[in-house]
This record gives C-alpha cells, sequence and structure tokens, in this order.
C-alpha cells in the first residue's frame, strides 16, 4: 500500500483509519440489501469493499467481496450470501491485524523508552 501512495506514511495511516471506519458501513449496507434481495446494490456495495480492500493489500478480502460481486451481478442469492459471511469474516480477521499491528512497539518507541 505505501508503494501506491507514493511512500507517505500519514496517508497510509489515515487510509488505514477511514478503511476501518467505512467498511462496517458498508457490511450493515450489504445486510440491508440482502435482506431485501436487492441484488443489484450488493454489486455496488461489494464493489466498493473490494476497491479499498485492494488498495489495502487485503488481498483476501478482495477476493471474498469480489466472489460476492459476482455472485450477486449474476442473481445468485444464496451464494451471495454465503460470500456475504466470508466479507464479513475476512474483515473481522483484517482489524484484528490491522489493531495487533498498531499495538505493537515501533522500533524508534523501543529505542527512547531504552534511553530513559
Amino acid at each position: 500500500m505505501l508503494e501506491r501512495l507514493m511512500h507517505d506514511q500519514e496517508l497510509a495511516c489515515a487510509f488505514t483509519r477511514d478503511f476501518l471506519e467505512n467498511v462496517p458501513r458498508h457490511l450493515t449496507r450489504l445486510w440491508n440489501h440482502l435482506d431485501a434481495r436487492d441484488l443489484q446494490s450488493v454489486v455496488y456495495e461489494a464493489h466498493g469493499i473490494k476497491g479499498a480492500a485492494a488498495m489495502l493489500g487485503a488481498e483476501l478480502l478482495r477476493d471474498a467481496a469480489h466472489q460476492m460481486e459476482q455472485a450477486a451481478s449474476v442473481g445468485e442469492f444464496n451464494a451471495t450470501h454465503q460470500f456475504m459471511l466470508e466479507v464479513e469474516q475476512r474483515f473481522d480477521q483484517l482489524k484484528q491485524v490491522i489493531q495487533n499491528l498498531q499495538a505493537a512497539p515501533t522500533p524508534l518507541t523501543d529505542v527512547t523508552s531504552n534511553e530513559e
């Protein structure tokens, strides 16, 4: 992701923060569209998640969103529902990884904490 953002750490952090804030809203809308059997709207929302996941380099989430988008685009409701469950699972896994990385000490904080 850093290469796509021209190695701008601040921009990467902002993108990641926005991603973590916005994807749950997409997931809520996806469930609402599935409840309404509105597969065209599912295609739109899944496409958005797919693009954001690709930008972040989250290939497993991107792949699941792509499969959901494809299933919805051909009217396969049951497959779309199954892929929705996978998208949620992949997002939860990714969110946990990101939170663990954010909580891990950086080399700079390790050095400065040793100097005290």
